[in-house]
């Protein structure tokens, strides 16, 4: 079998390193790849470095912009487009999708399985720091979806006879559930599986409500995947159906991960970020015993060269960029251990980017009263779940607005049950500088 073309799109204005990692990955398995963006996007990509002749450049009128207001690009028009080749199969993937596969035979695997796959993703933490072991299909949506030439045909030729698949983009909710259904219809003749070797890690969704998914509502109807007529009921029987349909799979996906899987490879680190990890595992037994070492330095690294780059100003998600990644990274316990591991995160960050030193007021407009109402006022029967919220507003306030709030430090002080907490504590305090006068 002939390698698939794989598709994806980039997003040029958020984690665009990222993504670029994931497509060098592919391209390294032997794949060709191509990404699909607008013209104004395709210069951005190709100042990144992304080769031209890797971008299939859309017409605005293959976009979302009318409908969404952003130039994503439409599923129908892209699928027809590459169906232009009748001999080629294609992979389609969303663009923060990473194989961890030591060769592209998983690729030929999948197509033995069904003239088209609909593929789950393994989420995790970061990349360098998910292992064989770890098994944490998200099964609330599909990410990867492999079509046998006679299968795209027979995909296009149903989505041509409905008129919604019109409104399927990329970024926008609803898009895969419904060809995941096409995919599994008796037309296509596909199933739906996990991958057991895609990994995504877990950020902040920028997807909106999932009220966007309503308009598919007949033809989920039409396709045997959905009964129910809202948005929110439909979606919860689809995603039933994945559950199922990769329950009766379990053999074939882990017999590819058996076969395929190969941990993603960390680039060199730097002697910087070995430093780091290394402070940090000193501070406390916990950070020694509940993190792989050579993950640690990873995610150092990683957020010390997403610090040295330089931004564009609508790039720009200031100090606070990414933080969520790495406070995904470190917590791993129960909440009784979310303080210490949030203060770890936010020392952990600090510590790898430049910094100014923090004020001690909060800007004119803010939320942190409203934040702390919340917090207090939902956590009044659990002291483990108000330590935790009080410990995500202070480290949130710190790391995201830059304010040091010395009254919020002062009750974390007094709620450390270790040692271990109040080293973390102190060496947070001592990383801002010795601020003292209460935030307002």
């Amino acid at each position: 079998m002939t390698l698939p073309l794989l598709v994806t799109s980039l997003n040029p204005f958020a984690r665009l390193a990222h993504q670029l990692r994931c497509l060098e990955a592919w391209a390294a398995l032997g794949l060709e790849v191509r990404t699909a963006n607008t013209g104004a996007e395709a210069e951005r990509l190709v100042a990144a470095g992304v080769s031209r002749a890797a971008i299939i450049e859309l017409d605005e009128a293959d976009t979302g912009a009318a409908l969404y207001g952003k130039p994503v690009p439409r599923i129908a028009p892209l699928l027809r487009r590459l169906g232009e080749d009748p001999e080629r199969a294609v992979l389609l993937v969303n663009s923060d999708i990473y194989p961890a596969m030591r060769s592209a035979e998983a690729v030929r695997f999948w197509a033995a399985q069904a003239p088209a796959l609909a593929l789950t993703r393994e989420e995790c933490a970061t990349l360098e720091s998910h292992r064989f072991a770890a098994n944490t299909p998200y099964r609330n949506g599909l990410d990867a979806f492999l079509f046998s030439p006679r299968a795209l045909k027979a995909t296009n030729m149903m989505l041509a006879e409905m008129p919604v698949s019109a409104q399927m983009a990329f970024g926008i909710p609803g898009w895969d559930f419904l060809l995941g259904a096409v995919v599994r219809s008796p037309f296509v003749g596909g199933r739906l599986m996990d991958s057991g070797v895609l990994l995504h890690e877990i950020h902040e969704t920028t997807y909106a409500n999932v009220d966007a998914f309503a308009p598919y509502l007949p033809a989920m109807h039409d396709l045997d995947a959905a009964t129910t007529y809202t948005a929110t009921q439909a979606a919860r029987e689809f995603h039933r159906i994945i559950v199922a349909e990769c329950a009766a799979a379990t053999s074939l996906s882990r017999l590819a991960k058996a076969q395929f899987y190969r941990a993603p490879k960390p680039a060199a680190p730097s002697d910087a970020a070995r430093s780091i990890a290394l402070r940090l595992c000193e501070l406390a037994p916990f950070v020694g015993w509940n993190y792989d070492f050579a993950a640690l330095v990873a995610l150092a690294d990683r957020r010390i060269r997403s610090g040295q780059q330089e931004l564009s100003a609508d790039n720009r998600a200031g100090a606070g960029a990414d933080f969520g990644a790495v406070q995904n990274f470190f917590r791993t316990g129960p909440l009784g251990h979310r303080l210490a591991e949030d203060l770890l995160a936010a020392l952990c960050h600090l510590a790898c980017r430049e910094r100014t030193a923090p004020v001690r007021t909060y800007p004119a407009q803010t939320h942190h009263a409203l934040k702390l109402e919340t917090a207090i006022s939902t956590t009044r029967d659990d002291p483990d779940a108000r330590r935790a919220a009080l410990a995500a507003l202070f480290v949130a306030d710190l790391v995201e607005e830059g304010v040091f709030n010395a009254a919020l430090y002062k009750v974390l002080a007094l709620s450390c049950q270790n040692d271990g907490e109040r080293a973390i504590l102190g060496a947070l305090l001592d990383l801002c500088g010795d601020v003292h006068d209460d935030a307002a």
